[in-house]
């Protein structure tokens, strides 16, 4: 799973690091960060260690990057789909509309 995240005007992607032996993708995804020279740091989500990468502000470019990156950590080209959802702090007034 890769997970796109909005922070500041600025599009991320991490990768959450599935278990111990999860070498490969990690790997996978810290190469194809380097190539693109997306700055990446590991971080820590609740109980679960992310390497996340910042890349950019312009949609189209980071949707580009997010199939490009896909492809790259899990070995699979073609058409897929991205699932959206709203994470974090919500006031009661934008969940009833």
């Amino acid at each position: 799973m890769l997970v796109a995240t909005l922070n500041d005007d600025k599009i991320s992607l991490a990768y959450p690091h599935i278990g111990r032996f999860d070498l490969r993708r990690r790997y996978r995804f810290a190469s194809f960060c380097r190539r693109r020279g997306f700055p990446m740091r590991t971080e820590l989500w609740a109980n679960v260690r992310v390497s996340r990468a910042s890349i950019g502000a312009d949609a189209i470019e980071a949707a580009q990057g997010i199939a490009e990156c896909f492809s790259s950590v899990y070995r699979v080209s073609g058409p897929y789909g991205l699932r959206l959802q709203g994470m974090g702090w919500q006031s009661s007034a934008d969940r009833q509309s």
